[in-house]
């Protein structure tokens, strides 16, 4: 039997739904500033030099360079010919990054980003408020 015809899947797959409708879609978090948008066609991955906060993507045509604080694309490069370990997740920069390892995340799952940056803000991982509730689980705001 195909499960996710089934109608346990169906079942699943609507109670996931209506949890995730739930999320308030905002903008721009609360105390964040929404700086710009990219368009990346064929995007693959995406990662940030220890040194900088300079993104680094590659999409199945090229790699290229941003500058979060400015919103500039600021180098790319049409060679589909550097270094990148699919396995462990990392590549060499160029360019301003020339030099660097540059730890990646892609869509295909798994991340060695980091969590915290010089300014020590940090990265969290939180569940829906729901699942909160189903595990009695209490957090401090």
């Amino acid at each position: 039997m195909d499960y996710y015809k089934s109608k346990d899947f169906q079942l699943h797959r609507e109670k996931i739904t209506s949890i995730l409708e739930k999320i308030l879609s905002v903008e721009s978090p609360k105390g964040w500033i929404k700086k710009g948008s990219f368009s990346v066609g064929g995007f693959e991955y995406f990662g940030f030099a220890e040194s900088s906060d300079i993104l680094f993507v590659t999409s199945s045509s090229d790699r290229g360079l941003f500058d979060m604080a400015k919103n500039e694309k600021i180098a790319r490069d049409n060679s589909m010919d550097f270094p990148l370990d699919r396995t462990l997740l990392i590549s060499k920069g160029f360019d301003i990054l020339e030099g660097e390892t540059i730890k990646l995340a892609s869509k295909y799952g798994g991340s060695l980003l980091p969590v915290s940056n010089k300014s020590l803000e940090t990265l969290v991982r939180v569940s829906p408020p729901i699942s909160l509730r189903r595990y009695n689980i209490s957090t401090a705001v």
